[in-house]
This record gives C-alpha cells, structure tokens and sequence, in this order.
C-alpha cells in the first residue's frame, strides 16, 4: 500500500482527543512509508495529520479547488510536500481517489461525510475494491453507525456492504495496519431484494478506476515531490 486518503474537518472539533488522533495518524502513516492524500489545507485537523506525517519523515501530497484556495492556508512547501490547485471540489476528490489505495475518515462535517460516502457508493458499486476506515475518536461516527445499522434492518443497505467499513476507536495505527491487510470481500448484488449478479461485481478490466497519466499529478504522488503547484 503506498497511499492512503485522509478526509479530515478544516475544524479542530471540541475536543483535544481529536487533534491528538490525527497527529498519530500522521505519524503512523509515515512510519509505514505510505503518502498521505488528502485536501491540501493547513488549517483543522487535516492541517495537523499533514504536519505531523512530514514532521515524521512521510510524504504529503494535497489537492485544494481553486474556489477556496483564497480562504484555506495551504501546507508548507518541502521538499516532501506538494499541494495542487484543482478547478473544483468534483476533480479534488477524483484525484484523490485515483491516486489512493485506501481511505480513512477522522472527524469531520458535511464535505468530509460528502468525500466519505462517495467512496462507499464507488466500492457498492464496483468501481473500485479500496478500504475505507473510520477513526471513530471519542466515538465520534457511532451516530453514523448506528444509521447505517438502521438502513441494513430496514433493508435499503446489505450487511456485507455495511461490513466493509473498518472501524478503530482508539489506535489510529490499528486503524493503517487493519486497511494493509483488507481483503477484496466476495462480490454481492447491490441491490438488497436482488439475486447476486454482474451488477456490483469488480472487475479489474472495467470497473476499477484506473491511475490516468494527468500531466497535473504524476509528478506529485509518482515520486518525490519538489514544488507548490498551481495550473
């Protein structure tokens, strides 16, 4: 696994727990040799995963669109760190999809449920077999849980779909080494009153989002980063 995706709050959050967590989540991705992908911003607890992965020696590459690129501080440049300007929030989380091997979702609101549940739908689909975890920091996404509990009882979501979410309370570092041995689960109909068939299948020839030769980002995440770039 080379790259994780971070969904983060550009808020600190009530609680210090939070920020703590993130920081050990940037560490710990470090500590692996993966890069951590995510929003760009050095603001919130995106900010302080970023810092604390490049403090501990990782790889950082970040995507901010241009709407907001007035109004969010991006990270630092180093010589491990690049951030890029994208048009808009839809080629932001494209790119951060594309070039991640996983996800993992820390505290957050609306854009980090939005980046979230995009990423569970594509995997619902097929369109890609990537991990995705949540950092349920003071138990944070049990209210989330708990509603997609909901949609298996009331039969809208499958229970195999809902298991695919990996889930770690207290050791972000669980929480990496947990996603680095995922398994691809068995492919299930997406539909819940529906007999298993090609519809929600992967398929490594169709379906699974392939990593394109974008002139704005191969340079970024293929090696080591060396500039702030804005297009």
């Amino acid at each position: 696994m080379k790259a994780i995706c971070v969904f983060s709050g550009s808020s600190l959050g009530r609680q210090a727990a939070y920020s703590n967590a993130a920081k050990s989540l940037g560490i710990a991705l470090a500590e692996r040799n993966i890069r951590m992908i995510y929003g760009g911003g050095n603001v919130g607890l995106m900010g302080i995963c970023a810092t604390a992965c490049l403090a501990a020696g990782g790889w950082v590459t970040g995507f901010i669109p241009k709407l907001v690129a007035d109004s969010i501080p991006a990270l630092p440049q180093s010589d491990r760190s690049v951030v890029t300007y994208v048009e808009n929030l839809r080629e932001r989380k494209k790119l951060m999809t594309v070039w991640s091997d996983a996800f993992i979702a820390l505290p957050g609101g609306i854009g980090t449920m939005d980046e979230l549940f995009e990423v569970l739908v594509e995997n619902q689909l097929g369109v890609h077999a990537k991990p995705v975890g949540l950092l349920s920091t003071q138990d944070y996404f049990d209210p989330l849980l708990g509603f997609l509990k909901h949609c298996v009882a009331e039969k809208f979501l499958r229970p195999e779909h809902y298991e695919m979410l990996c889930v770690e309370r207290m050791h972000p570092e669980m929480l990496v080494d947990q996603l680095m041995s995922w398994k691809v689960p068995a492919a299930v109909a997406k539909w819940v009153d529906e007999a298993p068939s090609g519809i929600g299948k992967r398929s490594d020839k169709k379906h699974r989002t392939q990593k394109t030769q974008s002139p704005v980002v191969e340079s970024c995440v293929g090696g080591a980063p060396s500039a702030v770039r804005k297009t």
